[in-house]
């Protein structure tokens, strides 16, 4: 055979089966490329009919998930398509059937590889009438490109019913927005909260105990956040709470001087003159600490204490000397010079030393009062004016500055606040300064009140125990109150010394430095770090409400029962919603009368609500939400109103402008007299008993009104209003 002819035979035949090939290929692109997109918007239907029955994605989602599939189907498809590969062979079989050849392509094919062995004359023919065969072939005619008309039809139909699904409103996307919402809110608190923690514990000048104490709150609050459909209203409880929990350290103690003070109040819990201060400093609660100290100093006066009960009262000044050593120099002096009074016997000379520093205690406090009256009266005039009694503000806080600190602040405060002409500022510091000089004062004077009880006892074996527990709780103090400690330590040594007078000064000036250091320094860094953590946890709130207003600010479908969305505060949406007040109807049942016209009244107990549609006694108290402007008190638009008591039960009794119209079976108390007075004096003996014995703790109730996490947290502050009136505002 020619090989020349052979190969030339060979190559045409695998040509044509390689043109025959990519013909196919292509007209399968015809076939599966519709179907696959028909199959994309198969599954774009169905997520967007799921996305209809609840909330799950929204329609840009969903078109660019469909588009993702559409796209990962088509491009699968043409990649198997063409790249899927074929041997020469296996495609001239496939032609040879497909085109009905009778297998002249594979046989030739088979002939020119050699494969199968045939006589030179018989196998040129084979080989040119296989080339014949195969420029016969109509390529266009067997393999047509064309589409299916159905499923061009399928595919329009599919493309337009999930426009329509896409495009139509879907009452499940305002519910998705506000759930997205909520749950980013959330999340960005969550990271708030655990940036915050990382740079707390990354902060080298807190102590590990001041550490523990600040990430605690923030880790309870952080736990609440991170369950499972926590609600906004619960995520701002649990700031709150936080936030509440902060504050307490800010009025507080830093964490590793409660150590301190635990100690030295153990060490004075064993003797009956110093159990109560011992007990104050367990807690440990300073004020209280101070009240015993002065206590404590009161009994010394009144006893002619031996040398054994002077040591011990000697020794307790000496660890309140230690204790206020820091933070009151003069106070640390007065307890030294009581201390050694007592150590000397002088006890008139130690009543001295009190009644000496509860005048200057007296004097500073009246002048710095008398300064912040002035400023107080000041804010009103002109500037001029307001700048000289900023100056004579600044003078005053520099004397009352060794007594009370924190007024001594809070007056320069209002200083600087009055020459910048921010009267309302200043008028808070000034009132601010005038309450913790008001405490301060308190405190001071409960001090110098029991000051001379101590020296009235006259048990001689107390008093060097008492002196011995002095020193021991000096020595705790040492690190935590330096300035208590030091005078605790010299009233130890005036009581040893017997000198009641410069004991009980000592105790004085140990009270005052356990006074003084009743809160976190304000320029210290935990209270730095306190501050910051709460003006985090504060936006944080801020944040949330942001989200449950933009929430409720979301379209809702009209018709039907509206339905609070999850994580917003209970506002009506929609239609009436059933188990909730109309908003411009609610009311407390004994704080409206009855209103005429026709109403819808709800069913069951509580009720669905009054839908009132004439004007009634009703409509006054309904006024001031209707007419109030977006954003006051008083408004239904996300504001909040203040609670008016005017109607509240501790008011009952006396005469109403309001007529009560009776009906026939209206029971007249039999005197025909209308009864008033005290609400309990009304009732049969056997109702007060019922009320007694019910016992409600209203207390409790204010407390949950103020955290409970499911109130909205705009209300809270009216739903406490409510139930302190209730208690006759107690």
């Amino acid at each position: 055979m020619n090989t020349l002819l052979l190969e030339q035979s060979a190559t045409h035949l695998t040509r044509h089966t390689r043109r025959w090939d990519r013909r196919l290929r292509l007209v399968r692109c015809l076939v599966w490329g519709p179907r696959s997109l028909i199959f994309s918007l198969a599954v774009g239907v169905m997520i967007a009919l799921m996305a209809r029955l609840r909330p799950w994605l929204l329609p840009e989602e969903i078109a660019l998930i469909t588009g993702g599939v559409a796209a990962a189907s088509l491009v699968s498809t043409l990649v198997l398509i063409w790249v899927w590969p074929r041997s020469t062979t296996t495609l001239a079989r496939y032609f040879d059937r497909r085109f009905d050849l009778k297998e002249r392509i594979s046989t030739a094919l088979e002939l020119a590889g050699g494969t199968i062995p045939l006589p030179i004359s018989l196998g040129e023919r084979q080989l040119s009438d296989a080339v014949g065969a195969a420029n016969r072939v109509n390529t266009a005619r067997v393999l047509p490109l064309r589409v299916r008309v159905w499923e061009v039809l399928g595919l329009v139909l599919l493309g337009g019913l999930f426009a329509f699904l896409l495009l139509a409103d879907n009452p499940r996307t305002d519910e998705l927005l506000a759930e997205r919402e909520r749950e980013e809110a959330i999340a960005d608190q969550i990271a708030e909260l655990e940036n915050l923690i990382e740079q707390i514990e990354a902060d080298d000048s807190l102590s590990q105990a001041e550490k523990d104490a600040l990430i605690q709150p923030l880790e309870e609050a952080l736990e609440i956040l991170e369950q499972p459909d926590v609600t906004l209203q619960e995520a701002g409880a649990a700031m709150a709470a936080a936030q509440r929990e902060l504050e307490d350290i800010a009025n507080g103690l830093p964490p590793d001087q409660e150590v301190a003070y635990q100690e030295a109040g153990d060490a004075l819990a064993g003797s009956e003159l110093t159990s109560d201060l011992g007990a104050a400093l367990q807690e440990p609660d300073l004020d209280k600490a101070a009240e015993a100290i002065n206590d404590l100093a009161d009994r010394l006066d009144d006893v002619e204490l031996s040398e054994t009960e002077r040591e011990a009262l000697a020794n307790e000044m000496d660890a309140l000397a230690e204790q206020v050593e820091e933070t009151n120099p003069d106070l640390a002096e007065r307890f030294e010079q009581a201390a050694d009074a007592l150590r000397e016997g002088d006890v008139e000379r130690a009543q001295e030393i009190l009644r000496t520093a509860a005048e200057e205690q007296e004097h500073r406090n009246e002048a710095a009062r008398e300064a912040i009256e002035q400023a107080q009266n000041s804010l009103s005039q002109n500037t001029e004016q307001q700048g000289l009694r900023a100056e004579d503000l600044e003078r005053a806080a520099e004397q009352v500055s060794p007594v009370n600190p924190g007024a001594a602040q809070q007056m320069r405060q209002a200083a600087e606040d009055m020459r910048e002409g921010d009267t309302d500022a200043a008028q808070q510091s000034l009132d601010s300064a005038s309450q913790q000089l008001d405490a301060g004062q308190q405190a001071a004077q409960q001090a110098l009140d029991g000051a001379q009880q101590p020296l009235d006892e006259s048990v001689a074996s107390e008093t060097e125990d008492l002196a011995n527990e002095l020193d021991a709780a000096s020595d705790a103090l040492q690190q935590a109150n330096p300035p208590a400690a030091e005078q605790l330590e010299a009233a130890a040594q005036e009581l040893r010394e017997g000198d009641i007078e410069a004991a009980q000064q000592r105790l004085s000036d140990a009270a005052d430095a356990l006074s003084q250091q009743a809160s976190i320094p304000p320029d210290s860094d935990l209270m730095q770090t306190v501050q910051q953590a709460q003006q985090q946890l504060q936006d944080g709130q801020q944040d949330l409400a942001n989200a449950g207003s933009d929430a409720e600010a979301q379209p809702q479908p009209s018709g039907g029962e509206g339905q609070p969305q999850d994580g917003i505060p209970g506002e009506m949406q929609g239609g009436s919603s059933q188990g909730q007040a109309n908003t411009e109807n609610a009311a407390p049942s004994d704080q409206l009368p009855a209103s005429s016209g026709s109403t819808e009244d709800g069913e069951g107990p509580g009720g669905e609500g009054v839908e009132n549609t004439t004007s009634g006694p009703s409509e006054s108290a309904s006024s001031a939400v209707q007419n109030a402007p977006d954003g006051e008190p008083g408004s239904d638009s996300g504001g909040s109103s203040n609670f008016e008591s005017n109607n509240a039960s501790d008011l009952l009794g006396g005469e109403s402008d309001t007529i009560v119209e009776l009906d026939n079976n209206t029971e007249i108390p039999t005197d025909g007299q209308m009864r008033t007075g005290d609400f309990m004096e009304l009732l049969p003996a056997d109702v007060q008993e019922l009320y007694r014995e019910a016992d409600y703790d209203f207390d409790g109730a204010i407390d949950d009104a103020y955290s409970d996490n499911r109130l909205p947290i705009d209300q809270r502050g009216i739903v406490g209003d409510y139930l302190e009136s209730v208690n006759g505002g107690e």
